[in-house]
């Protein structure tokens, strides 16, 4: 793996967010196998993961150009459901929502949530 920031798993496959030159999300079968990229991304590096049974969701780290986006998990167009966020790291999902946890330069943070 190349600079794996965030790893997530369903009852196939793990998932991962990859930082710094390859700014990838690929997943490869629990069991091992062929790793499939199901997106690369250039810009900043990508932050932490999550997966539900339809999409993979990520942060991209920047400070006021940080993002929060989806796949499928099965590959295909991203979404990006937030922008222009100050350094978004941490993110969950229940049934409805995405969160995530989000610093500012100053050291300050806050927990925000979109809907999927």
């Amino acid at each position: 793996l190349s600079n794996p920031n965030g790893i997530a798993i369903d009852s196939t496959n793990v998932y991962w967010a990859e930082q710094g030159g390859n700014r990838a999300v690929r997943k490869v079968n629990i069991n091992g196998g062929t790793v499939t990229t199901l997106v690369s991304e250039g810009g900043n590096s990508l932050g932490r993961i999550t997966v539900d049974l339809n999409n993979a969701y990520w942060t991209v780290i920047g400070y006021g150009d940080g993002s929060v986006k989806k796949v499928s998990i099965n590959g295909g167009t991203v979404t990006t459901l937030a922008s222009g966020l100050s350094n978004p790291n941490g993110i969950a999902i229940d049934s409805t929502n995405v969160y995530w946890a989000e610093t500012v330069a100053a050291g300050g943070g806050t927990i925000k949530k979109i809907a999927k």
